[in-house]
């Protein structure tokens, strides 16, 4: 198992949900590498923690699919490839489209100043050569939009897909990190929705994410461009 931090959990949320969120976080940033074998026994110890909300927070992340079980012997990491990518960008870029469709004219201005203040930082965070932290205030500034449908039942969906798309992000396309063009296209969308216009919002959202999309399906890892 890649070295990964023993840290015990402490905290008023369940032992099941503490250690769901930090396989999930080490799963999504590459800490637990695609194939890797995960021990049950090994997470508890390391976590301070019994087997059992270990092996149930395992299974939540099989039904996820970013863990696979195999009866009596293995639990691994389920494998990913930079080719899975034209299988999991499209349909998330739609979900976050129907997003901003919803959230159109329902954001407060707190939301907007928020979003407008994410989008500055990416941007300086691009310029500073900081992917990481620029991929995570990208995820901030839609994060809102999200929050701000009010649709449970999409929000579920998005982040069913998005735990795929960060894996992606952190194995295999971090030569690639926000520009000032996405930056440009995130402004748009903040305008428009403080405009209340629902179908420019989506577009604007689906034409941001379609970029993308073309970026990571068509440049071959380890190549230096940035998405546009």
């Amino acid at each position: 198992m890649s070295p990964i931090p023993t840290t015990a959990i402490v905290s008023r949320r369940s032992a099941r949900e503490q250690v769901f969120e930090r396989l999930r976080e080490w799963i999504e940033d590459g800490t637990l590498r695609p194939g890797e074998t995960i021990r049950d026994i090994e997470i508890a110890k390391r976590l301070g923690l019994s087997r059992t909300p270990v092996r149930e927070a395992l299974q939540q992340l099989v039904q996820l699919g970013v863990v696979e079980t195999e009866p009596g012997k293995v639990t691994r990491v389920t494998v990913l490839t930079g080719d899975d990518a034209a299988l999991i960008y499209p349909p998330l870029g739609a979900l976050h489209a129907v997003a901003a469709e919803r959230a159109a004219g329902a954001l407060a201005d707190d939301d907007l100043v928020s979003m407008e203040e994410a989008n500055d930082l990416m941007l300086a965070a691009a310029q500073a050569h900081d992917v990481v932290a620029a991929r995570e205030l990208d995820y901030r500034f839609h994060g809102i939009i999200i929050r701000r449908a009010c649709n449970p039942f999409l929000e579920t969906a998005i982040d069913a897909l998005q735990i795929h798309s960060k894996r992606l992000d952190a194995l295999y396309f971090m030569h690639l990190a926000p520009t000032e063009q996405s930056y440009a296209e995130h402004a748009a969308i903040i305008d428009l929705l403080a405009k209340g216009d629902a179908q420019g919002s989506a577009s604007a959202v689906r034409h941001n994410f379609e970029r993308t999309i073309s970026a990571l399906t068509t440049k071959p890892v380890g190549a230096s461009e940035q998405l546009a």
